[in-house]
């Protein structure tokens, strides 16, 4: 019998358990560019100006949990975002109707060690753009992860997993990442797009990986005791500083490296994957010379 995957697990969460089981949300707005913190008060009328303020008016909870909605703007850093709360981006503040081509919402950078939802978000810092920590479940829907970057080495990937978190990705893009460089010293960090640390499980569906840069995996570096699958994803033009050590993915995890149905490119620097660790399945792949 196949082992479920964090999708499989998600999908049946979420349709088979019944209605009285599920919580009630509460909804509050927040436009960068027509909010106000002295006089809205977080409704779709009214809406609030900064995440950091909407922080302080809420207390979600466990049974009543909070989603917060993003008009079209950039939004401050969270070194400590805290549980019960997702994320909704892409809208337009005028009608709040969502459309993250048009309406791009951006946070310059999010650490969490609860678990929680993120949707349509843009992360685009001078840090890494979303850190997961702890013990968390991260759900990352149609989010983009673009031009994080770090003056120093191994702080500026797209996504960082740490302690025994897992983090399931749909439809997301990570373009031009970079792990960091420290031009004194002449060092550099590894997984531009994704670094997973973490014992738990990194999971990429439908994701696009593009000009990203790191030392070792140019898209995604992977160490430790976890587990890495990536399913119908592509990876383009990612590059590695260290000959051969992987251009899109440097995998050297214990739990297994899964690769289904994904496209890579043999961009210069090496080969696409490299280096994939214990138990590693790889099965209708494809590599552009």
């Amino acid at each position: 019998m196949k082992p479920l995957t964090l999708m499989a697990i998600l999908s049946f969460l979420l349709t088979v358990l019944p209605a009285v089981a599920q919580a009630d949300y509460d909804t509050y707005y927040i436009s960068a560019s027509t909010g106000s913190d002295e006089t809205g008060n977080g409704t779709m009328a009214l809406p609030w100006a900064s995440i950091t303020y909407t922080l302080t008016e809420i207390a979600p909870t466990e049974i009543r949990p909070a989603t917060l909605y993003l008009a079209a703007g950039s939004y401050s850093s969270f070194d400590s975002f805290p549980e019960h709360i997702d994320l909704s981006g892409g809208y337009n503040p005028e009608n709040w109707e969502q459309d993250y081509t048009q309406f791009p919402s951006y946070v310059a950078h999010l650490a969490t060690a609860a678990s929680g939802t993120f949707s349509h978000v843009g992360f685009s810092g001078n840090l890494s753009g979303l850190d997961i920590m702890g013990g968390a479940f991260v759900y990352v829907e149609d989010c983009e992860f673009y031009n994080n970057r770090a003056a120093e080495p191994d702080l500026g990937s797209g996504v960082r997993m740490f302690g025994d978190c897992s983090g399931s990705f749909a439809r997301c893009l990570f373009r031009q990442n970079d792990a960091g460089f420290n031009m004194q010293w002449g060092t550099r960090g590894s997984g531009g797009a994704v670094q997973h640390k973490s014992s738990g499980t990194a999971e990429f569906v439908e994701c696009s990986f593009t000009r990203n840069n790191g030392m070792y995996g140019g898209a995604i570096y992977a160490v430790g005791s976890g587990f890495l699958i990536c399913r119908d994803c592509v990876f383009w033009r990612n590059g590695c500083s260290e000959e051969g050590s992987g251009t899109s993915i440097y995998s050297t995890l214990q739990g297994g490296t899964t690769l289904i149905n994904c496209l890579f490119d043999e961009y210069p620097g090496g080969g696409g994957m490299d280096n994939l660790g214990s138990g590693e399945r790889v099965t209708e792949c494809s590599i552009v010379r």
